[in-house]
Parts: structure tokens; sequence; C-alpha cells
């Protein structure tokens, strides 16, 4: 690989690298290079719960959310690939008339740019997921047109048709060093050698401020572990990802009638290594916490087993939004700090980042409100109210 040369070089086989992979080639004829520490997807993205959504408070989110939405249900035609994705709906829950309020003004909101959002009462919300007591909340703000991807079937969707088209992957393969000359990146060292680059996307996940750290561009970043168990199947159990912001859980029935469980509260914050932040960190103890909390809104969940559970990192920015585009080093692009989104944002992220990279434009979305230098700016865009 000493004599190896790719006009682009991408940092991290995830859901987002791969996507960006792909447009290279699909859009621009460009074929990129990967490089991947471990195997594809085997990062945050294969730990994400696939949710997919255009239910958030800025409009920005929302229209990368509606654009995600129509590609996911298009996949195969653009990619070529088949994909697991299924429109199951996304359901959040209150429980007072605060909370109440405050989604009937969201459902507006969101209904004015285009979202399908309907606000149910507690006993249509019973039914609209079997096995939810509507005597523990007042009601629920639904959003049918959100649903679920499966990570895997994603990332190696992407990534098996953009080799296709001519790009290459390596697995098990970390980059050591992004080598800068006269303020431009000219090459990256990895495990298995040096390769000549144009240019350089830093979509590394957890990992990508030490990426960043090579070329002395800082990222704001702080990382939390979420965890997440899964059931034995629960006879009658479908319908949306059931949230609920105010007690902080969530739920989703599996094809099977699995449940994956969620308690947002039992969140461990400002992780200082992503390399060991999820040993040993899902155990009775997150078990029964969650289940105690949960059965108040699904009874039947105490009669379950668990059968399973895992624990993620999650990249956070100060605002909620990923960063994205370029940066001061000439060359140097990142794709992080998408504060849970990553997977479900794939898609529309990936073809911007391909259009900067092939040509230095593009017109997918407004990119420079997500760019790094908007923490320095006094018109920045508003922070995510649903990260």
């Amino acid at each position: 690989m000493s004599d190896a040369s790719a006009p682009v070089a991408i940092v991290g086989g995830g859901a987002v690298g791969t996507s960006t992979l792909f447009h290279l080639a699909e859009q621009h004829d460009v074929a990129g290079v990967l490089f991947e520490k471990g195997q594809l997807g085997s990062g945050s993205t294969s730990k994400a719960a696939g949710g997919v959504r255009n239910t958030y408070t800025t409009p920005l989110n929302v229209e990368i959310g509606n654009r995600a939405i129509d590609y996911f249900q298009t996949f195969e035609e653009r990619v070529g690939e088949p994909l697991d994705f299924r429109q199951n709906g996304y359901m959040y829950l209150y429980h007072t008339d605060e909370w109440a309020a405050r989604w009937r003004d969201l459902a507006v909101d969101l209904r004015e740019q285009g979202v399908t959002a309907e606000i149910r009462s507690a006993a249509d919300a019973a039914e609209t997921f079997p096995g939810l007591d509507a005597a523990a909340i007042q009601g629920a703000l639904y959003g049918p047109d959100c649903g679920h991807v499966d990570p895997h079937s994603l990332t190696q969707g992407f990534a098996s048709a953009a080799v296709d088209r001519g790009a290459t992957i390596h697995t098990k393969t970390a980059v050591t060093d992004v080598v800068v000359e006269d303020g431009a990146v000219v090459a990256v060292e990895t495990e298995a050698g040096r390769y000549a680059v144009g240019a350089v996307l830093d979509a590394a996940g957890p990992w990508a401020a030490r990426v960043g750290a090579m070329v002395g561009v800082g990222l704001p970043l702080s990382f939390f572990l979420r965890r997440i168990m899964v059931t034995s199947p629960m006879e009658g159990a479908s319908g949306p990802l059931v949230i609920d912001p105010e007690w902080e859980c969530y739920v989703e029935a599996e094809r099977n009638g699995s449940l994956l469980v969620c308690d947002t509260a039992q969140d461990v914050h400002d992780v200082a290594d992503p390399d060991t932040a999820t040993e040993g960190s899902v155990g009775y103890d997150y078990y029964l916490r969650t289940t105690e909390k949960v059965e108040r809104l699904l009874p039947g969940l105490a009669d379950l087993d668990v059968v399973n559970g895992w624990g993620g990192v999650q990249s956070h920015t100060p605002d909620g939004h990923a960063i994205l585009g370029p940066t001061d080093v000439e060359g140097f692009h990142v794709a992080c700090g998408f504060s849970g989104h990553g997977v479900q944002q794939s898609p529309v992220v990936g073809a911007a980042m391909a259009d900067l990279l092939a040509t230095g434009s593009t017109d997918r979305f407004d990119v420079d409100q997500l760019a790094l230098d908007r923490f320095e700016r006094t018109d920045r865009i508003d922070p995510e109210g649903m990260a």
C-alpha cells in the first residue's frame, strides 16, 4: 500500500462514512477509499436502535428527516441493495397539561413543514401500541411517517454498492496519522502503510476528535453511554416506537414481538474513553431499574425475560446538531457529532458530504448552518430540542 493513492480518504466505516463513499462514486464518479479500524458499522452504528424520524424542533433537521425517509423508501431503487426499513411510526407520550400543550404546539409547527403529526388520546395511543396502559398517560403525539431502519443492512448496502462502483474499503485498518503539508492534507498513514490523498473526511464517530487532533482541528464533542435491553417476545406487541420524554424511556417492538427497552435516565454522561465505555455497562441493576420504570407504561413487561442487552457511545455537540463540512485545514472535512442521529441522517448527509468533497459545494441542504465555525458566530442555528 506504500505507493497507493486516492482522491478522497474516508476515516470511519459507519453509516455516514459508507454513505459518503457510495455517493462519491454514484454521483461524482470519484473512487474513494475508506478505512475502518474494526469491521464496517462496528462503532456507534452497530449499537444504534435504528429509529428514523422527521419529528424535530429545528427546520433543518425536519428537512433532513423528510428527505431521509423518502430515501429509505426508495433505497433499493437508488442503491441497488436491499434494506430492512419499516414505517411503523413514532409516538411521544405525555402525562401533564404542560406537556400536552407543548406537543400540540409542536404538531402545528411540524404540519406546517410537511410532517404528518397527530395528537392522540390515551385510549387511541393504547390501541396504537397494544399493551400500553391508557391510565398511565394523558395522550400522545403520533408521527406515522417515522420508522425503523436496520443499521447493518444500511451500512452494508452502501458499502457493497460503493465497491461495485469502484471504491475501496479497508477494514481492520486504523488511520494512525493524517499528513498535512503547507496547510493542506496530502496523505494518510495507516496500519497498512501510507496512502496519498487529495482530501480526507473524518467520519470516525466517537473517535472523530482523535482524528481531528492529528491535523490540529479541535472538535467540541462530548460522549455518553446509552444502554438498551431486549426482552423475550410479548404476545401482540407491535406498533410505533414509543417514547416518554417525561419519564425518560422508550420502547420498540421488534418483528418477533421482542421489546427493545431503554431508560435514558440511566445514560452515563461525560464518558472519557469510547474504547472502554461499554465494558460491563449492561447488567442486572440496569435491567431491574429499567423494568421497574417502564412496566408502569407496559404492565406486561414484568412477565418477560431479558434475553440481551448492549451499550453504545453517542457523540454530542453543544447544540445537539452534527458538525459538517470543511475546516481550516485545506482538504480536511468532518462529519461527526450527530447526537444519536447519524444512522437516520446518513443518506442525506452522505450525499451532501460527497458533493463538498468532489466539488466544494452542495445544494442538498444548508450545510453552512452545521459548520464547525458556527460555535464562534452570533447567527447560530437554534439548539435541537429533541436530541
